[in-house]
């Protein structure tokens, strides 16, 4: 018999978030089968960041290996102004094996006017980002370093992170 969850269902921006904003619709999604999916802890299997200059876009893809409670990402030129901004699913397999995950941003001139889908960082600068993955229980469990100082993260007050560029996490 399947337990049927209706209404919002906590967990954020991951799996569980996209699940409880669905709803009760007679697709079955917001289902669980019998004992439910047997999870592992989700890594980063790739990862992409790519700016459109003609446009004036970033945009940021994850592939996780496993069902995940959402990422984040933090940006930074100088350590000393730091934007962070989450990383929604976007796809999801049902049962566990992986979720997508996107940051798609557009770009402000003044920082002031930065906000969850715009940045102050232009496609020119060289930025500094750190991606964090965290499970279903809110934990971090992989991340990645991307830019052209990827030691500047260590004494900031962000998550820690080791892992420098996008190559996938060994399992």
């Amino acid at each position: 018999m399947s337990v049927l969850r209706c209404g919002l269902v906590p967990g954020g921006p991951g799996i569980l978030g996209i699940l409880g904003t669905l709803g009760c619709g007679g697709s079955g999604l917001g289902s669980e089968p019998r004992g439910g999916p047997q999870l592992q802890p989700p890594i980063i299997e790739s990862l992409s960041l790519d700016c459109d200059t003609d446009g004036g876009r970033w945009l940021l893809q994850l592939e996780a290996s496993s069902w995940t409670g959402g990422a984040s990402s933090f940006w930074t030129l100088d350590g000393a102004y730091i934007e962070q901004h989450a990383i929604d699913a976007i796809a999801y397999a049902e049962d566990g094996t992986g979720e997508s995950l996107e940051l798609s941003m557009g770009m402000v001139s003044d920082w002031r006017q930065a906000g969850p889908f715009v940045t102050a960082f232009t496609c020119a600068e060289p930025v500094d980002v750190l991606v964090v993955l965290y499970d279903l229980d809110d934990r971090q469990v992989d991340c990645r370093v991307l830019g052209p100082d990827p030691q500047r993260w260590a004494a900031l007050d962000v998550p820690s992170c080791d892992r420098i560029g996008s190559e996938p996490t060994a399992r």
